[in-house]
């Protein structure tokens, strides 16, 4: 009986122990899991970035080609009226 109640109190205190290694696991899962969440959260707000400014870029660049086709029209009707001069 004394070998029983010696083993089942040492079983307790076992069983504290790896509730409390449990809960301190828990809360350094639930840690990575918050900064994994923001660390998302970041990312999609970048990758949204990333894309908005290759949208604004290609505008750009089709811009940049109208107003060099625009110049080049202009350069050969110049080219033409100073002949004709």
């Amino acid at each position: 009986m004394d070998e029983t109640s010696k083993d089942r109190a040492r079983l307790h205190i076992e069983v504290g122990k790896y509730k409390c290694e449990a809960e301190e696991w828990n809360e350094k899962y639930n840690r990575v899991a918050k900064e994994l969440s923001s660390t998302e959260h970041k990312l999609n707000a970048a990758e949204q970035q990333v894309n908005h400014l290759q949208a604004r870029l290609n505008e750009v660049v089709q811009q940049r080609k109208h107003w060099e086709n625009e110049y080049n029209k202009v350069k050969v009707e110049l080219d033409a009226i100073s002949k004709h001069l």
